[in-house]
């Protein structure tokens, strides 16, 4: 039987539990944790080995630029097999471009060279439409650079994962180049049409937008953040109708939100400090992602089923998510911080000049979740006692740590990575980070 079948048979228990049970179903019709052909590539239990090679004159190419996100042709070596002109290149946002990806890059000027360990994006489908890796279009292999543990985006997303959320899968990967170990990765799960169809139950063949926050009136906003459907003369007039909704008040916004798995949404994301995520309202045009105007915020998806009204927050970018907002470190900048409590009124929407990010109690969506703050503290209780329980987060990084201690070892100081002790270091701090955002029910304000 075909997975689309059996998502169809799941759609229709899930929605009959609905309309007989007179209440809304847990999860929903989300497959938070699908068994696909994919599932092999983000098997917890693996660490495995990605071997690119590219002609000396294209790898000289993308080294001289990065930030030019150009692909070339190259061969991937998986587990004894060979894939044929496939396309790679590096990847990232202005953030991933700065030191140590690029020399001596900034927020400000990320143009430079290559000078040590960036993240990687491999196409299979780039010259061939149905080109695939085990279902996947792409591979997507972010350096962590921001993180010295090496954690936080494989444990982020598992939390989401564990709590009914639709996120994407990740785990460590080694990546050699030409031979060369280029050091430990995290492979994380692209967000596309493959993946709503593999998350929704109703087929999963709406729009998809990234970075795109509803509370603009012009269609054009949306459709230059279609992630899917390109082809097919999309309408957004479906995402326009929500936007309405969540201008008009709470009331007019909750059907069209699933409130179970929206409300875990929320009480993940503040708990684990996912301080760059939907709660971030730069005042800066680097974070914005696709909205058309500051403040903003980015590192999210929305996905728009197909037949009903019904939207789905999808999160993305986990790099200063288990940060220390006190500390200075790479990827605990103070900036980054969220500087109010969500749940608090404010009398001050502007932008701050001290922390460049306005208030997200300002943002009429924000506005609407406030009223939600009973269902959103039940899910901080059964996230704290579930997904982020002690016993499960320390299994899972007692678990990781093993699994790549090695090759954290044999790459340690190059490529921009950080020594061996500091890593070991790291994981120690990310560790009584948990331990205080557990504590605390996320930040202590």
């Amino acid at each position: 039987m075909s997975q689309r079948v059996l998502a169809s048979i799941a759609a229709l228990f899930l929605w009959t539990a609905f309309a007989c049970g007179g209440g809304e179903p847990l999860a929903g019709p989300v497959i938070a944790e699908p068994h696909d052909e994919a599932s092999t590539i983000y098997d917890q239990s693996q660490f495995r080995t990605y071997k690119l090679e590219l002609e000396q004159s294209d790898l000289d190419t993308i080294n001289a630029s990065p930030s030019a996100e150009m692909y070339v042709p190259g061969k991937l070596i998986f587990e004894g097999k060979t894939y044929d002109n496939v396309g790679v290149r590096y990847k990232g946002s202005v953030g991933a471009f700065q030191a140590p990806c690029t020399l001596n890059g900034t927020l400000a000027n990320h143009s430079g060279p290559k000078d040590g360990k960036c993240s990687i994006k491999v196409s299979f489908n780039w010259q061939d439409a149905e080109g695939r890796f085990y279902g996947l279009k792409k591979l997507l292999f972010h350096s962590m650079n921001n993180d010295p543990s090496f954690m936080r985006e494989r444990l982020g997303y598992a939390m989401f994962r564990e709590m009914g959320v639709p996120a994407p899968r990740a785990t460590h990967a080694r990546v050699f180049i030409n031979g060369k170990l280029e050091g430990v990765f995290a492979l994380v799960e692209e967000v596309d049409g493959r993946f709503t169809r593999s998350r929704f139950s109703e087929g999963g063949e709406g729009n998809l937008y990234k970075e795109i926050w509803p509370i603009y009136d012009d269609p054009q906003a949306y459709l230059n953040a279609l992630e899917s459907n390109r082809e097919e003369n999309p309408s957004v007039d479906r995402i326009l109708r929500f936007k309405d909704a969540v201008l008009a008040g709470p009331a007019t916004m909750k059907p069209w939100l699933d409130h179970a798995v929206m409300s875990a949404y929320l009480a993940v994301d503040r708990v684990i400090l996912n301080d760059d995520g939907i709660f971030h309202f730069w005042c800066a045009p680097g974070g914005v992602g696709n909205n058309p105007s500051i403040p903003g915020n980015h590192n999210y998806y929305w996905y728009e089923n197909a037949d009903i009204d019904r939207m789905w927050l999808i999160p993305w970018d986990f790099d200063f998510a288990f940060a220390d907002p006190n500390a200075s470190s790479a990827g605990d900048a103070t900036f980054v911080h969220v500087a109010t409590d969500w749940t608090e009124p404010t009398e001050s929407c502007g932008c701050s000049t001290t922390t460049y990010q306005a208030p997200p109690a300002c943002d009429p969506m924000i506005k609407n979740f406030q009223t939600w703050l009973s269902e959103y503290n039940s899910k901080v209780d059964a996230f704290i006692a579930g997904p982020f329980s002690a016993a499960n987060v320390e299994a899972k990084l007692a678990t990781w740590t093993k699994q790549i201690d090695s090759a954290v070892q044999k790459t340690a100081g190059s490529n921009g990575a950080p020594s061996y002790d500091d890593w070991r270091s790291a994981v120690d701090t990310l560790r009584d980070i948990v331990d205080n955002a557990r504590a605390n029910r996320g930040y202590p304000y």
